[in-house]
């Protein structure tokens, strides 16, 4: 296990599995969380699924609605029911979205709709909960080298990636400790007068006129 391996001892671990869309997986994940920590200081939502499984047509309406649910209901459905004890602790919200959510992405249209959504919900959120004492900021990663890419085996999806990585400033990928860096600065007291913000790591993408086919 990656958290043991990095020397975080087991009773401070706890796993809870299950699908994120699912009311139940919710309120698991908080309560459980309070009940074994005692409190709830930082919620991160760190969620991100560009298509339903098994579903051939990428334009398919069951896509829709599968992926609203899991990059952005979840995410809402966490934050209500995390509040209560982020406002006791003054603690702050971290929601994981994409450049997806910035640019358009023709392979999984409704992904880029769904992060264009949750950024919204970011700021949206910062102003609804701030008079509650909590922060909410966002992360935009570019193109990170996770497992995500490791989960289709379509040859589109890989050229994509390899497009991508070419034609960034730093060509190559993100590695998720660079992203996880950003996530303790904003969730930490470093990050105290930020607050509805959207962070974008993409090692220069967006100012690379080829990432658009410009070039």
């Amino acid at each position: 296990m990656l958290l043991i391996q990095a020397g975080i001892n087991e009773d401070k671990i706890l796993i809870i599995s299950g699908p994120i869309q699912e009311e139940k997986t919710q309120k698991d994940l908080i309560e459980k969380t309070v009940a074994k920590f005692g409190n709830l200081n930082i919620l991160i939502n760190n969620v991100g699924q560009s298509r339903k499984p098994n579903v051939a047509d990428g334009l398919d309406i069951e896509h829709y609605d599968y992926v609203m649910n899991v990059n952005v209901r979840s995410v809402i459905a966490l934050t209500r029911l995390a509040v209560p004890y982020l406002e006791k602790s003054k603690g702050n919200i971290v929601n994981i979205s994409s450049i997806a959510a910035l640019r358009t992405s023709p392979l999984t249209p409704y992904y880029s709709v769904a992060k264009c959504a949750l950024d919204s919900y970011t700021k949206n959120a910062a102003v609804v909960y701030g008079s509650n004492g909590i922060r909410v900021n966002g992360i935009n990663p570019g193109t990170v080298d996770t497992d995500i890419w490791k989960r289709s085996d379509d040859p589109r999806v890989t050229s994509f990636r390899d497009k991508l990585i070419k034609e960034t400033v730093v060509a190559r990928m993100g590695k998720p400790a660079e992203i996880a860096r950003v996530i303790a600065l904003l969730a930490s007291d470093d990050g105290a007068f930020i607050t509805g913000s959207c962070w974008l790591i993409d090692g220069g993408a967006m100012v690379t006129p080829s990432y658009f086919g410009q070039k």
